[in-house]
């Protein structure tokens, strides 16, 4: 077993939550900005699959590492009493090389390093893997079909795969364009999506196509025309993993009447909705819940009630952190929050 440091993104609790539902396996400690993990072997590959992890690092022995004539370096210090500066230029004097010290290293930076360093506490870790931004801006660019207004990002599409914590058929049963689909086959999901609109039903095979054929995956997908108020017609799923429709896009500053009939409408969905996917769920449920700000109130449906009909459970993935996870921009309108049913 090795320890490893990861850096979590912005939103910690549900980066967090991300690795212990991952790993099924608690931190041996953590902070908001990292977390340790006591794990066999893994590689670098691994950050590919994670939505929430910046740097992963490699808890190792500073006298260990293995260095060359000519470096660029970096460090990230969580400990400011540990002058890992100071250690570094120590050997690389005795050693007689040649060293430079690149200052705030971002993930897109990274790559251009031979060394980069964290430290926290005792922990120092050798960085195996960064998160890479242009894979992402590679599939948002290219794909054939985008809707970025109502589509979620490829980041909170994979912390929310990685939520159900499933290994076999995943349903999103408001498939849109199929961004979530996307990352879960190249995750090695089976899949399915469902969708009311014609035109998203096709934008979505088109975009699990090019996925297919420019990634070379070997997953299973269907797209299907459907209600989601009735979604047994799909048959027995593993998992299922959605943002749903979230009302109308909102255009001005919102006001009660407004918001009001908006939350009485989704209500009447989410509880169709909930009612019909109980039949045919064998494993978790993660789904996002809206609330609307208005004014310096939020607004929102009694989804807790709605679980409580339906027989659900929210799950207790990780004790110290509560579901549900809010993952909410300051400047937005509505505020999504992240449950985990079973």
């Amino acid at each position: 077993m090795k320890k490893y440091i990861f850096i979590l993104g912005r939103d910690f609790e549900l980066s967090l939550l991300e690795l212990v539902s991952f790993f099924n396996k608690k931190p041996i400690e953590y902070t908001k900005e990292i977390a340790i993990f006591e794990l066999e072997n893994i590689g670098s590959e691994i950050i590919k699959k994670l939505g929430g992890c910046l740097k992963i690092g490699e808890v190792i022995d500073l006298e260990n590492i293995e260095l060359k004539n000519k470096i660029r370096y970096g460090i990230s210090s969580y400990n400011p009493e540990l002058d890992i500066k100071k250690m570094l230029k120590k050997r690389f004097k005795e050693e007689r090389i040649k060293s430079v010290l690149v200052k705030n290293v971002m993930p897109s930076r990274a790559k251009n390093l031979d060394l980069e360093i964290i430290c926290y506490k005792d922990y120092i870790a050798k960085v195996i893997a960064v998160f890479n931004p242009s894979e992402y801006k590679f599939r948002d660019n290219n794909r054939p079909v985008n809707d970025f207004i109502k589509s979620i990002s490829i980041r909170l599409a994979k912390i929310l795969i990685n939520l159900s914590r499933n290994r076999g058929t995943l349903l999103d049963p408001f498939c849109g364009v199929g961004v979530l689909l996307q990352e879960a086959v190249l995750m090695d999901y089976s899949v399915i999506g469902v969708d009311l609109d014609n035109k998203s039903i096709q934008a979505c095979n088109r975009n699990l196509k090019w996925i297919k054929d420019n990634y070379k995956i070997k997953s299973n997908f269907r797209v299907i025309k459907g209600n989601a108020k009735r979604i047994d017609f799909v048959g027995k799923v593993d998992s299922i993993v959605t943002e749903p429709y979230l009302g109308p896009y909102l255009r001005g500053k919102l006001n009660v009447n407004q918001v009001n009939k908006i939350i009485n409408d989704l209500c009447i969905l989410y509880s169709d909705f909930m009612k019909s996917s109980r039949k045919i769920l064998k494993s978790k449920m993660v789904i996002i819940i809206p609330k609307f700000r208005v004014g310096k109130k939020e607004m929102g449906f009694d989804f807790d009630k709605i679980i409580q009909e339906n027989k659900f459970k929210i799950c207790n993935i990780f004790e110290d952190i509560k579901l549900p996870v809010r993952y909410a921009d300051e400047n937005k309108k509505i505020v999504r929050e992240i449950y985990v049913l079973e």
